[in-house]
């Protein structure tokens, strides 16, 4: 929605949806279709189909936004190594994460990218390649110091989701 007079605040959309509390409901196609054509955010989460983050470059934005205090929702982050193609593993992420779109970041990184994230998030908190871990999206808030020195990063241990032999 673009709101005259205030040109310096960014369009937004927002769509509410109602069912019953019963029935499962899946993200309905106009959601998804209008996720496709803009850009959307949430406090610079991204709110569509999981992003592919192979550029290093982006890791710091991506771990600002992890550990925005202001952040209410939900991001998934998926590492990986050079053992598999990354073109199948993206598929795959984006695969499992499709009814998260509005609703959740996603995010698959390159090699790269992921030892740049889990260098730049803290010991405590990095993720493992070929797993979608829920120890990201608890780290709503995490103060830089706090990344450092710990908290409940690896309290839930994500399950490998590739085994590479």
């Amino acid at each position: 929605m673009h709101v005259p007079g205030r040109a310096r605040d960014k369009p937004w959309l927002w769509l509410d949806l109602d069912g019953p509390s019963n029935i499962f409901g899946k993200i309905p196609l106009l959601a998804r279709s209008l996720l496709d054509v803009f850009d959307a955010s949430t406090h610079e989460v991204h709110q569509g189909s999981a992003v592919a983050l192979t550029d290093v470059g982006d890791i710091a934005s991506l771990v600002e936004a992890v550990c925005d205090p202001r952040r209410r929702t939900l991001v998934f982050v998926a590492g990986s190594d050079p053992r598999l193609p990354f073109d199948r593993w993206l598929e795959l992420v984006r695969n499992l994460l499709r009814e998260t779109v509005g609703l959740a970041g996603g995010y698959v990184l390159s090699p790269e990218a992921t030892e740049a994230f889990n260098n730049a998030i803290g010991p405590a908190h990095q993720i493992t390649p070929w797993t979608v871990p829920g120890t990201v999206m608890q780290l709503t808030g995490l103060a830089s110091g706090a990344r450092a020195a710990g908290g409940q990063g690896r309290r839930h241990r994500p399950q490998r989701l590739v085994e590479v032999t």
